[in-house]
């Protein structure tokens, strides 16, 4: 059944757009924010060993969807990527396989794309772009990559290296893996406490925050998953996940994240099913 209504927020603050109920998302914009520092190589290499178990329970649980973008970005400006995107958000394309050697071409993608979709072998590619490396800085801003990959269209080299990646009729799924805390802060001139930005921006952009799915692994906000350091606190991206209907956190340090992602599939279910395509007022 298909319905017309109001919500309260849009690309601005507390303003009333349109929006077309839908019984069941159509496209969904996979988001994987992978802290590249030096402390996070078995972390990604379970990640990527995860992967393809995950995209499988996608087809299988969203067999009305048949449109996927998946990007990868990192927590530092990405030096690995081509001349022009390495910056802070962009989409990884290209990896560092160590020390010596030269950065190997993951993409571009199907039809010449920076993100992977459908059409691609999404098990190699997305192996490859996310093998990004353990030589990032030591000061991971996972929230602010997150921030400008999704809603940094005023970026000139946005346009270039992220264009078209994220869109407004797709469900947002934003999965951020860091072992530290996070070290953005609201801009200067905005008074949000940084939280608040951050999840302002996600939801100005997507039209209302059912629309989003976020997964977060994190340290020191699971009982598994305790260091006592306050730079590895995860508590202000897990306050910030936990703010969306379809956000939960788990922990970093599990040796396998099969339950955390099989979780993902079913919360990723949930929101297609209750997606509300917002049409923006252009």
């Amino acid at each position: 059944m298909v319905a017309l209504a109001t919500v309260g927020c849009g690309r601005g603050p507390f303003f009333d757009v349109p929006v077309l109920q839908v019984e069941r998302c159509s496209a969904v914009d996979f988001l994987f924010v992978i802290d590249n520092s030096e402390s996070m190589q078995r972390h990604q290499d379970n990640l990527r060993a995860s992967f393809d178990p995950f995209i499988g329970g996608i087809y299988e649980s969203l067999d009305d969807v048949d449109d996927y973008h998946v990007g990868v970005v990192t927590t530092d400006a990405y030096r690995d990527n081509e001349e022009g995107c390495r910056e802070l958000g962009a989409l990884v394309t290209s990896v560092d396989e160590g020390p010596g050697t030269d950065a190997v071409e993951c993409g571009p993608f199907a039809d010449g794309q920076r993100y992977m979709t459908e059409e691609d072998d999404l098990a190699q590619t997305f192996n490859c772009a996310a093998a990004v490396g353990t030589d990032g800085s030591r000061h991971e801003e996972p929230m602010k990559a997150m921030r400008r990959a999704i809603a940094g269209d005023s970026f000139e080299w946005h346009r270039k290296c992220n264009g078209d990646f994220i869109r407004d009729d797709a469900l947002l799924v934003n999965v951020i893996i860091t072992d530290e805390a996070d070290g953005d802060e609201a801009p200067d001139a905005n008074e949000e406490p940084a939280i608040e930005h951050w999840y302002r921006t996600v939801v100005d952009k997507k039209g209302q925050e059912s629309n989003v799915v976020v997964v977060s692994l994190l340290n020191d906000v699971t009982p598994d998953c305790q260091t006592g350091d306050p730079a590895f606190d995860g508590k202000n991206i897990a306050d910030f996940t936990e703010r969306f209907t379809y956000g939960f956190v788990g922990g970093i340090c599990e040796p396998d994240y099969g339950d955390i992602f099989a979780r993902a599939v079913e919360e990723i279910d949930s929101a297609c099913t209750t997606y509300t395509e917002t049409i923006f007022d252009q």
